[in-house]
């Protein structure tokens, strides 16, 4: 037999004890008339009440020890699961899910035996109260009638109560089914499966549903209870819940299931491979947990495991069963700094705030990620003789904000020292990166064309000074240094950013740039020619003479000799040409 004609005959069947409900409780109402009839008709009112109250004051007391106990059994003591459940914010929302969960089902449930002795109560009044109603009754029998009609909405009343899980049930898992089938959202394997699941019993779900026994009482007040009992509220506290939640079962339930094809796809995460690391599935996980109508106890639980993790790592302790700072070592290293950054800003997250900080999290392995493609791009239009496009460093800065910048700036000079430039020239170099991220942060927030094309100015001027700086054995031409200081006085960006790199340079007692002799020369003499030709403030001498000291003071370290390149950003001894289309 298929389930859909187990369903046809169940809701057939509920219909006929639906009848036979009403035509005894008229036939009942007719026998006790007016008085007794009302008597039982507000007990039934009664008991759907009381248990409604009973479910939402009582149950989650009684639910916390069940739900304890089960959790102890899925835990265990090495695994990230329990590392989870351990987390007193994270224990609260999963109690509060379980008990929308059940919460229909055992107001059912409880509104039968709350019935039961509501019924000794209507037993006790009608008999203290029978002398003085029965002689009426006799002498008014319409009243008679008006007590059936009065029994029947007793009736309805139970009728209603049970609709509440029956028709509750069925109505969430059709929304669900219908989001999930929708066009805009996310599908894999995990999700399709679901749906199918869902697609199965519905056939069952609805032969009950559909009835109208069932029906027409969840609309007279079943849908009520329903939405009642399946409301989730989770208090502000001083942890991570930095405001208080109100949810519900059905858009917890789709919440997590739109975060179910995106967590299936982590496994495509490598942080190994910078160049081939591949972020689209955090990207996907920022701008859900972002979106107000996702899952609040997703975000509450990411809040929570995120700060605590950020925390314990920050300690260099294993959390979720993962040495963090363990496995930043080796080519890996480079980018500790800047994971102590973000996890210094997600210690503190708030579930207000999650969505926002992972969106940091994403951009700042982008900006890392693009800044190192970039790099390879440098490296490779140097060994053709050509210059990198503006395009490649706007790209670069696409998605900069002040706060990936900062936690990108922490690895620069680690990043810088992987190009083969040398580790005390890459010293400088990331200085003037770090001064000059920061700054272009700022700026790209303004979204404007006008300030979009500033971004664009001061990108360009970063082009030509980074495809220099990145090859300092480069013969550099009359063409060049003139762009090269062109660039950097036109820019405002640059003028702030090399005078802060050399400054922390002569302070750190490490070189700048070298040089080769003759272009050293060259460079000196575009300086005093462009001194001679204008006029200079404070800021443009404090900039010449930074550029003096960076690009034209031709500096060897003792014992050592930079030559300039490693497999990776090797450098050349080429003819960049005119700069001017840079």
């Amino acid at each position: 037999m298929t389930l859909e004609k187990i369903g046809s005959m169940g809701g057939v069947a509920f219909l006929v004890f639906a009848i036979i409900s009403i035509l005894l409780a008229a036939l009942l109402g007719l026998k006790r008339g007016v008085f007794k009839s009302a008597v039982r008709t507000v007990s039934l009112f009664a008991s759907a009440f009381v248990s409604l109250f009973l479910v939402k004051m009582l149950l989650p007391s009684l639910l916390k020890v069940l739900v304890e106990k089960i959790l102890h059994m899925l835990s265990d003591s090495e695994s990230a699961l329990n590392d989870i459940l351990q987390a007193e914010t994270s224990f609260a929302v999963l109690e509060s899910l379980v008990l929308a969960i059940v919460a229909p089902l055992i107001f059912m449930l409880v509104y039968f035996i709350v019935n039961k002795l509501f019924l000794i109560v209507c037993f006790i009044v009608n008999l203290v109260l029978k002398p003085m109603t029965d002689p009426v009754e006799k002498k008014i029998p319409c009243r008679r009638l008006f007590g059936a009609l009065i029994s029947v909405v007793g009736a309805l009343v139970t009728l209603v109560v049970i609709s509440t899980p029956i028709a509750g049930y069925t109505e969430m898992l059709d929304h669900t089914v219908a989001h999930i089938e929708s066009p805009d959202s996310a599908h894999d394997d995990a999700t399709d499966g679901v749906a199918k699941t869902l697609h199965d019993i519905e056939p069952l779900t609805h032969g009950f549903a559909d009835s109208v026994a069932v029906s027409i009482p969840y609309k007279m007040g079943g849908n009520l209870f329903y939405k009642s009992l399946t409301s989730i509220h989770i208090e502000k506290n001083a942890g991570v819940i930095d405001e208080a939640i109100d949810t519900s079962l059905e858009k917890e339930l789709i919440g997590v299931l739109d975060l179910l094809p995106i967590a299936d796809s982590f496994g495509d995460i490598s942080f190994a491979d910078i160049e081939g690391m591949n972020i689209d599935p955090l990207r996907k996980v920022a701008e859900t947990l972002d979106d107000p109508e996702s899952s609040a106890i997703v975000r509450v639980m990411l809040a929570d495991i995120f700060s605590t993790a950020s925390n314990r790592w920050l300690k260099g302790e294993t959390y979720l069963t993962i040495d963090l700072m363990g496995l930043l070592q080796g080519d890996a290293a480079m980018f500790r700094p800047s994971v102590e950054v973000i996890l210094s800003g997600l210690a503190d997250t708030h579930v207000s705030s999650i969505g926002q900080d992972v969106i940091i999290l994403v951009e700042t392995f982008d900006g890392i990620q693009k800044t190192f493609l970039y790099m390879m791009v440098i490296a490779d239009t140097v060994e053709k003789g050509e210059v990198a496009k503006v395009e490649d460093v706007v790209n670069m800065l696409e998605s900069l904000t002040p706060q990936s910048a900062a936690a990108m700036s922490a690895s620069m000079t680690d990043i810088m020292k992987t190009t083969g430039i040398g580790d005390e020239y890459a010293e400088s170099l990331g200085g003037i990166l770090t001064s000059a991220l920061g700054e272009m942060a700022e700026l790209n927030q303004d979204k404007s064309e006008e300030g979009q094309e500033h971004v664009h100015k001061e990108a360009a001027a970063l082009n030509t000074v980074l495809t220099l700086a990145m090859n300092p054995d480069v013969e550099m031409t009359e063409d060049m240094a003139d762009d090269l200081i062109e660039s950097v006085m036109d820019s405002t960006i640059l003028k702030h950013s090399i005078q802060n790199g050399v400054k922390e340079a002569e302070d750190a007692s490490v070189p700048t740039m070298s040089l080769p002799e003759e272009s050293a020369d060259k460079v000196q003499a575009k300086i005093d020619a462009y001194e001679a030709e204008h006029e200079r403030d404070e800021e443009q001498k404090d900039t010449l003479d930074s550029l003096r000291t960076f690009f034209a003071t031709k500096i060897v370290v003792e014992g050592e000799e930079n030559e300039g390149g490693n497999e990776q950003f090797p450098g050349f001894n080429v003819d960049f040409g005119d700069l001017e289309n840079s």
